[in-house]
């Protein structure tokens, strides 16, 4: 009985794992290093290993190069959210808060 009990948490215990990373993999596709309004425009930088370009509240795209992607563009998102989606590769929505976007 102890056998089975043994083979059955290392099932479990390899399920797991296996769940924790695929899903760390997926919410690691877009990684937001800046956030914020400057002299008037919506600056967002980041990183991402995966994907041809990102784009910001459905609107607004960037080529990722070099793992990198920027925005730098006149936009004011409503709520100082704005919304990223990887373009190219299946990966969950990354939200940001905008830093200095409040009146």
């Amino acid at each position: 009985m102890n056998v089975a009990i043994g083979r059955l948490a290392r099932g479990a215990a390899a399920i797991s794992i296996g769940f924790l990373l695929s899903a760390g993999t997926a919410y690691a596709a877009i990684t937001v290093t800046s956030a914020q309004v400057v002299a008037g425009k919506l600056k967002v930088v980041g990183t991402s290993p995966t994907g041809t370009s990102v784009k910001l509240d459905g609107s607004f795209s960037a080529p990722i190069g070099g793992g990198e992607f920027s925005f730098n563009i006149v936009y004011l998102p409503s709520d100082c959210i704005v919304d990223l989606t990887l373009v190219g590769a299946a990966a969950p929505v990354v939200q940001a808060v905008v830093a200095d976007c409040g009146p």
